[in-house]
């Protein structure tokens, strides 16, 4: 996979969870007492590792094409941590 494959798919991977993040946050506002609470602690959760996908991203971005295919071998379980974070912390949300 090629430097511009690898943001390709990082950024369509986070592009994913702003979606799925913008339904949670809708169906927040339908929920009321420990329901809402529970949505807003998914919420939070998937904007933190959302927000560490993106950072990592654009680490990767930054450092060019050898770094962010380096970067992407050797942050691959990190990678998968979040994606696998992202998407426990939203099994309720349909």
């Amino acid at each position: 996979m090629n430097h511009d494959q690898i943001a390709s798919k990082m950024k369509a991977r986070i592009d994913e969870w702003n979606a799925t993040i913008h339904r949670v946050k809708a169906e927040m506002h339908k929920k009321s007492g420990e329901m809402a609470d529970e949505y807003k602690k998914q919420l939070a959760e998937m904007k933190r590792l959302r927000d560490e996908g993106a950072r990592r991203m654009e680490a990767m971005r930054k450092g060019g094409c050898s770094a962010i295919e380096d970067a992407a071998r050797k942050a691959g379980k990190a990678w998968s941590d979040i994606v696998d974070g992202v998407s426990k912390a939203a099994p309720h949300v349909k």
